[in-house]
């Protein structure tokens, strides 16, 4: 079974789907969300401005990860509210077209069930 594929024919199998890519998601924008190191020569200004634009990036960095971890806390929240977890179905599925894999959202019996545990 495709990795895209592991919700089918389950209840709300597309809200399923999508908190699973949004969840992938999220991990993606995690990952690449670093800060942009500002380099200086020895000019005394030079050294204050690029010490100034790196914490502004820092800061602009963290604030992108806050976003991402309050729609990440959303998610959980509503997945805790039907009664889901994240689990890991890598080895019941293979990738898909796009070659990331997508966690299993719903019960650890629903999980047994679809990979016939």
């Amino acid at each position: 079974m495709l990795n895209k594929e592991q919700h089918t024919g389950l209840p709300n199998e597309s809200i399923r789907d999508l908190f699973s890519e949004m969840l992938n998601e999220i991990d993606k924008s995690l990952l690449l969300n670093n800060p942009q190191k500002f380099y200086h020569n020895r000019d005394t200004d030079d050294i204050f401005n690029s010490r100034i634009k790196n914490s502004e990036e820092i800061i602009r960095c963290e604030k992108v990860k806050m976003s991402l971890y309050k729609k990440q806390q959303a998610i959980f929240e509503l997945m805790k509210h039907w009664g889901w977890e994240d689990l890991d179905s890598s080895d019941e599925t293979s990738k898909g077209y796009d070659g990331s894999w997508l966690l299993f959202i719903g019960t650890q019996e629903e999980f047994n069930k679809q990979f016939k545990k």
